[in-house]
């Protein structure tokens, strides 16, 4: 492996790391549900809801069922799913609510499919960069590290993914 792109957090690897960003995770639910009509919503109240999640070995669960955890709460899952597009068709469907990055449903929500709501206590995931430590980047490496950075930029100005360069 020359250059991984990677969610999670970059202290628990043993690899060359660069942060790219901080991603946000937001409540998402199905048209009508009333997300949108709030500014935000209380994590808590959205952990007791019915949640459909991608399964144990994914990091958004990880960083879901820390969250629940922390607050002693008992999450209601009614279905898993790893992708994000069965995810969504799950909510569509109204058989719960998922917390995702915004940039995941950006679609959905412009056509009005779905609903979103920011999370009171933000929740967010850090994007990195990943790379050997017992050699230095390839010239490749470092060209494509500098065009993904570019192109996420792009997405952010264009307002298709809300992230927080680093």
């Amino acid at each position: 492996m020359d250059l991984a792109i990677l969610y999670g957090r970059s202290a628990d690897l043993h690899l060359n790391v660069q942060s790219l960003g901080r991603d946000n995770i937001v409540a998402v639910g199905p048209r009508g549900c009333g997300l949108a009509r709030k500014k935000s919503v209380e994590i808590g109240w959205l952990l007791r809801q019915r949640l459909v999640l991608p399964s144990h070995s994914h990091g958004l669960r990880a960083l879901i069922e820390n969250a629940a955890a922390q607050r002693k709460i008992k999450l209601n899952v009614q279905l898993e799913a790893d992708s994000f597009r069965v995810l969504t068709s799950l909510v569509e469907e109204g058989l719960g609510f998922a917390l995702l990055p915004p940039s995941s449903v950006h679609g959905e929500v412009a056509d009005g499919r779905l609903e979103t709501a920011v999370v009171s206590k933000p929740m967010t995931r850090e994007l990195i960069f990943a790379s050997p430590i017992d050699r230095p980047a390839s010239t490749a490496s470092l060209a494509i590290t500098a065009l993904l950075r570019d192109e996420v930029a792009a997405c952010r100005k264009e307002g298709l993914w809300d992230i927080k360069l680093s």
